[in-house]
């Protein structure tokens, strides 16, 4: 069965439903399941679109080729629906691009999940035969700056990112043993949060932080106030 995912971008003339106007729309199709996580309006106004799919996809003219179970892909439109860039990420088993937000220059930062191996622009990563988590930099021309990748003996994930100064701020959950780059840490029950903090020139890490109880504990969000206090949004489980 064909799947067709319409992306429509539309502009509020005045306060009721009734009162919008298509500017454009884009379909995105495969023969499987796909979808969107995620869509960002960058400081350029460009549209960006995070998403999934687990056939070949077709955008604009393009196919995306699938690998393995569910790939990711990332795209860039103008304000006018024009395609500027796409980039698929695919790889071995499942891979998902879960969040994505800017700094002031317009440049990207994805927070992705992948397994055993992903392709990127400019080569493969290896990481675990379970869940890692994969941080990534690119430019507005859609050029990767860097990326960073760190996981362990179990599933991890990455479901918030958060871009204030020269800082980013990352947050999710972690199972069992992981290695953020300090050294092991193992969770103190099912599931532990985590939040962590990198450079936003190189994807170096300056810190992280973990918590966690008997049950599942997880973040899903994270900001910074102009005074530079962290708010963390999630849930805990048992104690």
């Amino acid at each position: 069965m064909k799947k067709t995912l319409l992306l429509s971008l539309s502009l509020m003339l005045g306060l009721t439903i009734s009162a919008q106007e298509v500017q454009w729309a884009k379909l995105i199709t495969s023969t499987a399941r796909d979808g969107i996580w995620e869509t960002q309006i960058s400081p350029t106004g460009d549209l960006l679109v995070l998403g999934f799919f687990e056939a070949d996809l077709e955008l604009d003219g393009e196919i995306l080729q699938h690998e393995d179970n569910q790939d990711f892909f990332l795209v860039d439109y103008t304000t006018a629906g024009e395609l500027q860039w796409v980039i698929p990420f695919t790889g071995q088993n499942f891979d998902r691009g879960d969040c994505l937000t800017f700094d002031e220059d317009g440049n990207i930062f994805l927070g992705a999940v992948f397994t055993e191996s992903i392709q990127v622009p400019g080569g493969t990563i290896s990481g675990n035969d379970v869940a890692d988590v994969l941080l990534m930099a690119f430019q507005p021309d859609g050029d990767l700056g860097w990326e960073y990748h760190f996981g362990g003996t179990s599933y991890d994930y990455c479901y918030g990112v958060y871009v204030g100064g020269n800082e980013l701020l990352a947050v999710g959950h972690f199972n069992e043993t992981v290695d953020f780059g300090f050294g092991d840490v193992t969770s103190e029950g099912q599931q532990d949060m985590w939040l962590m903090s990198l450079k936003t020139t190189n994807g170096q890490p300056n810190w992280v932080k973990t918590f966690g109880g008997d049950v599942q504990d997880r973040l899903y969000s994270v900001v910074k106030d102009p005074d530079g206090n962290i708010i963390v949004c999630g849930y805990f489980g048992g104690t």
